[in-house]
């Protein structure tokens, strides 16, 4: 194979593996991307059950409103409460615990009232 031919061939072989990676790249990008949140968010949720949230940073880990935090801790008694002083404080593990709570109490609605719609 002469030289040139050669240096064909490579520079073809070259475009091709950079077109390759690129494909990969834009496949991958994505994929990666939301796997470094849902790592970083892990992260944070570890760091905040070793202490005591506020109000905000509650609604942060719920994906709530502050409000929506004041609003369950008015109105729903099984929401996990400390106060520190005349503060509202709430542990991260408390409060996870309770949404999966709640998330099995509806669902039980929800095949009481399908069970009722049936008869």
């Amino acid at each position: 194979m002469s030289e040139e031919r050669q240096q064909e061939v490579t520079s073809d072989i070259e475009a091709a593996i950079r077109k390759l990676v690129i494909e990969v790249a834009n496949e991958m990008l994505p994929q990666l991307v939301s796997d470094e949140i849902r790592a970083a968010r892990s992260m944070w949720v570890i760091e905040q059950q070793s202490k005591l949230l506020k109000p905000p940073e509650a609604a942060a880990l719920l994906g709530v409103d502050v409000r929506t935090v004041w609003r369950w801790a008015a109105e729903d008694e099984t929401f996990p409460i400390r106060r520190a002083g005349s503060e509202l404080r709430f542990e991260a593990d408390e409060l996870l615990a309770w949404t999966k709570v709640c998330a099995e109490r509806s669902k039980a609605l929800q095949r009481q009232r399908k069970e009722e719609g049936k008869k």
